[in-house]
């Protein structure tokens, strides 16, 4: 999924080549090849990156409700906590998201927050932005 746009900076393109990966694992787990996705997720490792975090995340939950076994909910419950703290890492701290979860939540459901708030955003920090209000 590599794009020419000169604009694009590295971390986008890293953005893009991860989301790309992510769907080729997730595509896989959902056509019964289990072990081949983890086993490729797993074999990426990129703790900086929060969609191979949430990939690792969906697959581990996707399990535990297969499984019902208390360490593997522990576990996914472990993943998620992990996802959200690379992603925290991600915001914008200036942002709305920087002053407090509940009050940014509360602010985007009740539309107070206008498009100015994002232009300022990298597509990074939007994405990560839009995995908080997903996780909620």
């Amino acid at each position: 999924m590599s794009d020419s746009n000169p604009r694009k900076s590295s971390l986008e393109m890293a953005m893009d080549e991860d989301l790309a990966e992510l769907r080729v694992c997730m595509d896989m787990f959902l056509n019964s090849r289990m072990n081949e996705a983890e086993a490729l997720l797993r074999g990426r490792h990129k703790p900086e990156s929060m969609y191979y975090q949430f990939g690792k995340a969906l697959m581990d939950a996707l399990k535990a409700l297969l499984t019902f076994r208390p360490e593997d909910i522990e576990n996914a419950m472990k993943s998620f906590d992990l996802t959200l703290k690379v992603a925290n890492t991600q915001r914008k701290t200036s942002s709305i998201v920087g002053v407090s979860t509940v009050k940014a939540f509360g602010s985007w459901v009740t539309g107070t927050v206008g498009a100015g708030s994002f232009r300022g955003m990298t597509r990074i920090e939007k994405h990560a932005v839009r995995s908080l209000y997903f996780s909620l």
